[in-house]
């Protein structure tokens, strides 16, 4: 009942009942039914324990019990029933008539008193309403904000008039008939007032009467309803925006299997309206899917067992006119008061499925093309080098056997065809090289890092000796990788090292640094270095920063280096470094990555 809180702040013994129990009990009726007990609480207790099992809780007449309390005392009581036609409570007021507790004895004078100390613990407005003239009578700290006055300009005041509720004191008369006539029901209004901080808000009133000796009172609450009305037009923007949604939204009863409601998005996902969707309901949506109810129900027990999970599947869609699409969605049980409804959300992705499909596909040709080129750069490498071969062979032969009848252009000739040939075939078997650095990595295994470098180191001892190259390492970890690979790219990185070397003796320094998940590893050395503008560049197929009279090779190596470090997940760049020389790094995550191409 509204009227609860009123009751609460009476000195008279209030009680509230529904199902033959206490549902409700003011200070007063605790004080009554169990004095010097405040660990008892009346609530839940049955009519029958307080003696009041065989009392007629349909009629307004006063009827007269003994009332049992509960330190076993009896009374002879007066009770007087009124009845909340909505709720269906019993609001019960009791009178003792004989011996009663010290709060049965209270003068009205005493019980007025307590009740103007409760009333600036309440935490709406309190106002109390004196009938017989018409002036407040008492009033609390939030009230008096609300209405802008003080307390001292607000007690003895007449409660109608300008920016009251009541133009003129008839208004407020008849209002009092009224709730005379229907106690103790309150009645309840909305009107626009003042907010405790001095602006201007909804206010809901609850204006109730009640007994206080030989005359009655009349009292007010007054509710803020500001945040109610924000809540409230947070909400209606929140429906407002879901039932708008492209995606449609369903709650479901899992109980009842139907719909409890629906978004328009729902609807049109099946080319229909909301209201035709609910009209059909969940068990034709169940049919049109081949679903079976005894799955769908163990999957909704499911999603409420394991709350807040929630599962997400796709499937196809018929809609009205025939065409099917593809719906993805998403269902989650959530807790809507005293039950449990399964939320869902379906988007139409079909058009994201036919990109995928259109990805798959080119994908797909893409690799059927990749595997095209690699074999015709295999093969054409491979059938280029006898012809080659024997171009230089036979010019070679030609040098030697004619060489002394030709003049020095004509020598100069078959040099040019000789040193052709050469790069020619230098540019084969790199071309070569770089076929097989990309294909498909076959060989992952755990791989030493340390061992991939000493077969570099190996594999390139005599330009080492040569160059009286220095290298300083760290110990390296151990990766999933191709070690043919690994071998590679550091023999790869070392050589540049060596061939692009300074004027001093070379100096080569690999470390490692833990990323967390990946390992990077670091190739420095102290040569001639590269100009900032070349970083990219340099990892570009048969790239050359230098002429080849200075510098022997195809500008391969680099880019053979990126596509190894590449298909094994990782990352390869260069750095100047501060004094002189380059600094190569490259990252292998931790786990191994997925074989590219």
């Amino acid at each position: 009942m509204n009227f609860k809180r009123v009751l609460e702040l009476s000195s008279e013994v209030w009680l509230c009942a529904a199902d033959g129990k206490i549902s409700f009990a003011n200070c007063a009726a605790h004080e009554f039914l169990a004095p010097a007990m405040p660990q008892v609480s009346l609530v839940g207790v049955a009519l029958s324990d307080v003696g009041w099992g065989g009392i007629d809780l349909h009629t307004d007449a006063p009827q007269r019990v003994i009332t049992r309390c509960h330190d076993g005392k009896t009374l002879e009581t007066e009770l007087r029933l009124a009845r909340d036609g909505a709720s269906g409570e019993v609001a019960i007021r009791v009178v003792a008539l004989g011996q009663s507790s010290d709060a049965g004895h209270l003068s009205p004078a005493q019980r007025l008193d307590r009740l103007l100390k409760a009333l600036d613990f309440c935490p709406d407005g309190m106002l109390l309403i004196r009938p017989s003239n018409w002036t407040v009578l008492d009033a609390n700290d939030v009230a008096c904000r609300m209405l802008r006055l003080r307390r001292e300009k607000l007690l003895g005041a007449h409660p109608y008039g300008p920016y009251w509720e009541y133009a003129n004191r008839e208004a407020m008369e008849n209002d009092f008939i009224k709730l005379m006539g229907q106690y103790p029901q309150p009645m309840m209004a909305e009107v626009e007032g003042f907010h405790r901080e001095g602006y201007r808000c909804p206010v809901e009133l609850t204006k109730h009467v009640f007994p206080m000796g030989d005359e009655w009172i009349i009292a007010v609450t007054m509710r803020d309803l500001s945040e109610r009305v924000i809540a409230r037009q947070q909400l209606d923007l929140m429906r407002l925006v879901v039932n708008e949604a492209a995606d449609g939204v369903y709650v479901i009863d899992p109980e009842k299997f139907e719909y409890v409601d629906v978004n328009e998005g729902a609807g049109k996902l099946y080319g229909i309206s909301r209201e035709a969707l609910l009209a059909r309901g969940l068990r034709w949506v169940m049919n049109e899917a081949n679903a079976n109810e005894e799955d769908l129900r163990e999957r909704y027990a499911e999603l409420i067992r394991t709350h807040p999970a929630s599962f997400t599947t796709e499937r196809p869609l018929r809609r009205d006119d025939g065409t099917v699409i593809v719906i993805e969605s998403t269902r989650r049980a959530v807790r809507l008061h005293d039950r449990w409804v399964i939320a869902s959300v379906a988007r139409d992705i079909s058009g994201r499925k036919a990109a995928e499909e259109e990805i798959k596909r080119r994908m797909a040709e893409l690799a059927r093309s990749n595997e095209d080129l690699e074999q015709f750069a295999y093969v054409t490498s491979h059938d280029l080098t006898e012809p080659l071969r024997m171009m230089a062979s036979y010019a070679q032969l030609l040098k030697r056997r004619y060489g002394s009848q030709l003049d020095e252009s004509g020598r100069e000739f078959i040099e040019f065809i000789i040193g052709g040939a050469q790069r020619m075939r230098l540019l084969i078997d790199a071309l070569l090289q770089y076929s097989r650095a990309g294909r498909a990595i076959t060989q992952i295994q755990s791989v030493a890092l340390d061992d991939a470098l000493d077969d570099a180191l190996a594999n390139l001892a005599k330009a080492l000796s040569d160059s009286q190259a220095k290298v300083i390492r760290e110990s390296l970890p151990s990766v999933a990788a191709d070690p043919v690979g690994m071998m590679q790219v550091f023999q790869n990185l070392v050589g540049n090292a060596l061939k692009f070397r300074g004027d001093t003796s070379p100096e080569v320094r690999i470390t490692t640094q833990d990323l967390g998940s990946h390992w990077q590893i670091s190739v420095a050395d102290n040569g001639i270095g590269i100009a900032p503008e070349y970083f990219d560049r340099v990892f570009a197929a048969f790239q050359r920063l230098h002429p080849r009279n200075r510098y022997e090779g195809a500008g391969i190596g680099l880019s053979i280096c990126k596509k190894i470090v590449e298909r094994h997940g990782g990352h390869i760049w260069v750095e100047a470094l501060a004094s002189s020389g380059t600094a190569f790094h490259f990252t292998l995550p931790k786990q191994p990555a997925a074989a590219t191409r």
